[in-house]
């Protein structure tokens, strides 16, 4: 708990700095990012089960001040694996849906951000004898670069960190944390 308290207050703090010293960007801006990377499971029961896997994703940003912007989003991971003592067949769908604020560090062709969000991770885990499904309450923290590459396109390389704790008691991994981290590319359109 105290972990989780910690990453988000220095979030808050990072983002709060970043915007007071920020330069102008044009603001009213609006842009849809379609996005897919690789996703390696935080917990290692978790990656010990699945381990690393394509990820993707759909996000949209609006910008609500010089450079602030509202953020949300959702991603899907799904992955088949063994468990890891009777290597029984697993499947697992994640699908977290976030939302939160990003926040530019400077303007130009090639601009770095700053991203933190809440979200809500939607899980299904199945095995020949159970199905867990359910959710869980998390967070997701994300840097990128912003690469412009026409007037009204750009690409994303990102890197993001998620948690969530599930508290199912049948979640065949036996893995609390749901979580991980994940590189990615993506495709921006400003409108």
């Amino acid at each position: 708990m105290r972990r989780k308290i910690f990453v988000v207050a220095a979030a808050a703090t990072a983002i709060l700095l970043a915007v007071s010293v920020a330069p102008a960007a044009p603001a009213d801006v609006v842009s849809l990012e379609a996005g897919g990377g690789v996703f390696l499971p935080g917990s290692k029961d978790f990656r010990t089960s699945y381990k690393a896997g394509p990820a993707f994703g759909l996000d949209l940003t609006v910008s609500v001040a010089s450079s602030l912007a509202v953020w949300a989003g959702a991603g899907y991971f799904a992955k088949s694996g063994l468990t890891s003592f009777t290597e029984e067949p697993l499947k697992i769908r994640l699908v977290p849906l976030y939302a939160g604020l990003r926040v530019r560090l400077s303007g130009g062709t090639a601009c770095p951000y700053l991203g933190a969000a809440a979200g809500y991770f939607l899980y299904r885990e199945e095995s020949e004898t159970a199905v867990a499904l359910g959710g869980a309450v998390g967070f997701l923290g994300q840097a990128g670069l912003l690469v412009g590459v026409g007037r009204n396109i750009a690409l994303d390389i990102y890197g993001r960190y998620s948690y969530a704790r599930v508290r199912e008691e049948n979640f065949a991994s036996e893995s609390s944390q749901i979580g991980g981290f994940e590189a990615g590319l993506g495709l921006v359109v400003c409108f």
